[in-house]
């Protein structure tokens, strides 16, 4: 088959992957709520959501242009060697690393905690697509040991089953939406290290340090039969050193209203930012949006992510943050845009170095 042929097919595959959902899971059965279905065995948004359209077109033109049009980086992205020592040391304040797209460490009450860390050179099913702009700024045998790691949802840019498998090796404990246990099952992570949250649950992680999932208004599936058969969440961490807020993806909605009446202010909010289109309006925010979002939760510190490691959209890669930050600042919000690999707390004082 020519380089074009496999493309297209390549192409085709992801579509599928990306509309339906990889592997199918067989899903349990759960209570009736407002978000499951017992009848078709899935889950839905708390709004409607209308259909992608046209996403093997945008796919097509992604794989066969991935490198054009100013979806990826001319240049390497400032890299910041994370500072393990002031990252590990007790803190008031928690503290983060950003490791691009919507991968993050943070430390909070003696407690390292990974949220959707993926590190692969490609997001997508068929690995020749989606690929990485450059190296992680952390090598995953560089993290350090991780006490808990929060998975959102089951797409392939937040739930990566080598990086799952080692921290799973290295002692951790997982959280997850339900029915994303039961894929970590299948990777052999023990059914008592893994707990599944439906929204407005909570896990404790250490005393008084409690991570609650909270709703979004998005999709899963990992392949063509599991669409919407296992859940999506945000998590807002709450306990000494402050409070987090990680949206996880999700498109607009009333949740954020929802949110921001049940909790206090977030200090620090990691926001969905970017890959967004008209085709799949319903799926993740547009850049005013997400400025919204910020502004809805009372955040405190407003910090883009699902940017800045893979370009699956249609615009440029700096698009969304440049738009996001602006928007968030004519709001009264106070972006905070660390370097990849940076230390940083609610405090950080950070520059629009993307726009550059």
């Amino acid at each position: 088959m020519s380089r074009r042929g496999v493309l297209k097919s390549a192409a085709a595959c992801a579509a599928a992957a990306f509309v339906s959902g990889g592997c199918a899971h067989a899903s349990p059965a759960f209570p009736a709520s407002d978000h499951w279905d017992p009848a078709s065995g899935r889950f839905h948004a708390l709004d409607p959501m209308s259909p992608a359209k046209n996403v093997f077109g945008a796919l097509w033109t992604m794989s066969v242009h991935e490198r054009e049009e100013g979806r990826h980086p001319l240049r390497p992205l400032p890299v910041a060697r994370p500072d393990w020592d002031r990252f590990l040391a007790p803190q008031e304040r928690s503290q983060y690393v950003w490791l691009g797209h919507s991968s993050i460490l943070m430390r909070q009450a003696g407690v390292t905690i990974a949220v959707d860390p993926v590190v692969g050179e490609s997001v997508s099913p068929v690995p020749m697509l989606m690929h990485r702009f450059q190296a992680p700024p952390v090598a995953l045998s560089d993290f350090p040991a991780v006490d808990a790691t929060l998975i959102t949802h089951s797409h392939y840019d937040h739930l990566e089953e080598p990086t799952v498998r080692a921290l799973a090796a290295r002692g951790s404990r997982f959280v997850c939406p339900l029915g994303v246990g039961e894929i970590l099952w299948d990777w052999d992570i023990a059914s008592d290290r893994i707990r599944e949250l439906d929204w407005w649950e909570s896990e404790e992680l250490a005393p008084g340090l409690s991570v609650t999932a909270v709703p979004g208004r998005h999709m899963s599936g990992r392949g063509l039969t599991d669409q919407n058969r296992t859940l999506w969440c945000g998590y807002f961490i709450v306990g000494p050193g402050g409070t987090t807020y990680c949206s996880g993806d999700t498109s607009w909605g009333r949740h954020f209203a929802m949110i921001r009446d049940r909790f206090p202010a977030p200090d620090v909010a990691f926001i969905e930012n970017g890959q967004y289109n008209e085709r799949w309006r319903d799926v993740h925010m547009f850049p005013g949006e997400t400025a919204m979002a910020a502004k809805t939760v009372r955040a405190g510190r407003f910090v883009p992510i699902h940017w800045g490691a893979y370009s699956l959209a249609l615009h440029a890669w700096n698009a969304s943050v440049i738009q996001s930050t602006a928007k968030a600042r004519e709001l009264g919000v106070s972006p905070l845009t660390p370097h990849l690999g940076e230390v940083f707390d609610r405090s950080t004082v950070t520059t629009d170095w993307f726009d550059a």
